[in-house]
């Protein structure tokens, strides 16, 4: 039997989710009590024994690529799947950290805050947003799996910057690793977020190439806990920051 979501809209069709956050992971439950982590730096959604899964009134099968089982046992995580930006880019997403909610509509959502140009890379493999760290001009990758820290690829975004402590991270077919994390200022438009930022360590080193292919930093819990809410409006490529 696959997973059933309570897909019902409300007036303006819009699909509401609580949102959990969970070790700075944010985890969907819906009313059968499944646990779903929400990670829009995987291209993939998954669950467990491979099973589909109903959202917003679609079926959605799970990637044949099923690495579920890791992500549960690195991230310590009590989760029954992870969906990812193959299935989240078919709606328009609304989350708020703050107030535990997840909402998925087609139409576009407006909120208070600052619109970006935001940016869908090949085959959803990640969504970016332009900013700034410390007044450096940057393309970021909005990753809301990127829970214990935020990371530049570049050495020289935090050249010259004092260490901040360390943190230890993990990444599915490394597996556990330590950063150093620095303090950062994080700039969209008018507004600025402070966070912690750390490198990838070598062993990451492919990893490192590969995100440098789409920004030069990932962004996640940091920011997304710090603000209102987050619209990532996929039809009409804005995002705005409230």
């Amino acid at each position: 039997m696959p997973f059933l979501f309570l897909d019902l809209p409300d007036e303006n069709g819009v699909f509401n989710y609580r949102l959990e956050i969970v070790d700075k992971h944010p985890v969907l439950t819906n009313f059968l009590g499944k646990r779903f982590l929400v990670d829009t730096g995987s291209p993939i959604s998954m669950t467990v024994n491979s099973e589909p899964f109903l959202l917003c009134g679609e079926s959605f099968e799970s990637s044949k690529l099923n690495i579920i089982d890791t992500v549960q046992d690195l991230s310590g995580l009590d989760v029954d799947g992870l969906i990812g930006l193959d299935v989240l880019s078919k709606f328009n997403v609304l989350v708020s950290y703050k107030d535990g909610f997840i909402k998925l509509s087609r139409e576009a959502f407006h909120i208070p805050g600052q619109m970006v140009n935001m940016h869908v890379m090949p085959l959803k493999s990640a969504v970016t947003f332009e900013a700034n760290l410390n007044g450096q001009p940057v393309r970021c990758i909005l990753d809301t799996g990127a829970a214990s820290a935020n990371y530049v690829v570049s050495a020289k975004l935090v050249e010259g910057l004092e260490s901040a402590g360390e943190c230890e991270d993990f990444y599915p077919g490394v597996g556990r690793f330590r950063t150093t994390l620095y303090d950062m200022n994080l700039g969209v438009g008018e507004m600025n977020v402070p966070i912690k930022c750390g490198m990838l360590p070598s062993s990451l080193s492919a990893l490192s190439r590969l995100i440098s292919l789409m920004g030069q930093a990932v962004i996640g819990f940091d920011l997304l806990s710090q603000v209102n809410a987050v619209a990532i409006n996929f039809r009409d490529k804005t995002m705005i920051i409230g």
